[in-house]
């Protein structure tokens, strides 16, 4: 006699079945509705590097907004956004933890909105995952270094000549690249590359008539203005058009409060240079003098590499230097080893770790740093945020002055009195 067979011993079978062809059908939706998404953006852009990308993308967007065409933006920097083909910028909407993901509703979202050119700012940081976002999602005609900087040591490489090699070959597929690269070594790097893979390669420098954006580095102007041309964009009407492109959050402005026991204390965040070349140099465009400029680095635990090299940096640069964030003690207790085998002036620098408990109460921090304020020029001493961006350290300090303080323009806090 046969056995009956049970049909119902078979469902959780058939139900895990189910799921896993739904879910493959669901891939294949997406990956079909990607490539017609792509296919149908006439000028794809890619910008990644190191320093720049933002700003870069701000700017070429502005250009083509401009004169005349429908252009489509992803920004990654500060604050996740996007700009619209009329000029207007939106938050990106985010469900969960941030992803390379994200990359792919974008590029939907500007095939959605009928652009002709889409620019996307490359969120990725390790060359494989820059090699997906490349490939397999925006494939772009023109890719974009505006630089090479000695940032992301964990992933990127420990020198700029590793770092550029890992970069550049993520980009197969571009048939340009535009770099906006000075250091002679790095770019001998690019340029045997782009020969090897038959990529036309421009170099973009800072030309003396190039206008002056604000906001945005001179390079990454240059850069931008190159961009352009492969475009076909009359340089003259690219010029013009650059001139209102948007900023960063928190590019021309700062926060600044009033002491207790006296004298101005301001906030300038500089935190998105990520690599104490770019962050040197952003101080040096403020025109500020040392002697009232103390920096806080916000460190990070997953970036020790980065914390080394700008605790070496600082040291000797300025006479007090502020370490906020986990590697806070680390970052003190190097600095005070360093000085036991560096000559010159690195011994001199102070240096302050900054808690949470600090940051809430800026006259506890300007007396653990020991500075009168109200005796310095102009009673006033700048607080400068570098290294990272966020940071509970770094954030409460944030908060502290936009509760007790105000908002200005850095150019305000510039005029002494």
């Amino acid at each position: 006699m046969v056995e009956p067979i049970d049909f119902s011993s078979w469902v959780a079978g058939w139900t895990a079945l189910g799921f896993v062809t739904a879910y493959g059908l669901l891939l294949l939706f997406r990956a079909r509705r990607l490539h017609r998404a792509r296919k149908a953006l006439p000028i794809r852009i890619l910008v990644t590097g190191s320093r720049g990308k933002s700003g870069t993308v701000r700017l070429v967007h502005q250009i083509a907004q401009r004169t005349g065409r429908a252009p489509y933006a992803k920004v990654t920097g500060t604050t996740a956004v996007e700009l619209l083909p009329d000029g207007r910028e939106v938050p990106t909407k985010r469900f969960g933890v941030v992803s390379v993901n994200e990359m792919r509703d974008s590029i939907i979202r500007a095939h959605e909105q009928g652009v002709d050119v889409a620019v996307f700012e490359c969120m990725a940081v390790t060359p494989d995952l820059i090699k997906l976002v490349s490939s397999s999602h925006v494939q772009p005609e023109i890719a974009v270094i505006p630089t090479i900087r000695l940032d992301h040591l964990e992933e990127e490489g420990l020198t700029e000549r590793e770092i550029a090699t890992n970069i550049v070959a993520a980009l197969e597929g571009a048939q340009h690249l535009v770099v906006g690269i000075d250091q002679p070594d790095v770019l001998a790097v690019v340029t045997e590359y782009c020969l090897d893979n038959g990529i036309s390669l421009t170099v973009a420098q800072p030309q003396p008539d190039q206008p002056k954006v604000p906001g945005h580095h001179p390079g990454n102007v240059a850069v931008a203005l190159a961009v352009a041309e492969l475009m076909g964009v009359d340089r003259n009407q690219a010029v013009e058009a650059i001139q209102e492109a948007s900023v960063e959050p928190r590019a021309l402005t700062m926060l600044a409060l009033e002491l207790s026991t006296g004298g101005d204390l301001g906030l300038i965040d500089l935190g998105g240079a990520n690599d104490p070349q770019s962050s040197f140099e952003a101080i040096a465009a403020l025109g500020l003098g040392d002697e009232v400029v103390i920096p806080i680095l916000v460190n990070r635990w997953e970036r020790p590499l980065r914390s080394l090299v700008f605790v070496a940096g600082v040291l000797g640069r300025f006479e007090r230097v502020g370490v906020a964030g986990p590697l806070g003690r680390w970052a003190k207790t190097f600095s005070e080893g360093m000085s036991d085998y560096t000559a010159g002036p690195r011994a001199e620098t102070k240096v302050i770790r900054v808690t949470t408990s600090m940051a809430a109460q800026p006259e506890l921090l300007v007396k653990r740093f020991g500075v009168d304020v109200a005796a310095l020029p102009g009673s006033r001493l700048t607080l400068l945020l570098v290294e990272n961006t966020h940071g509970r350290a770094a954030d409460r300090l944030r908060a502290t002055f936009a509760k007790r303080g105000r908002e200005i323009q850095v150019a305000d806090w510039m005029v002494r009195v």
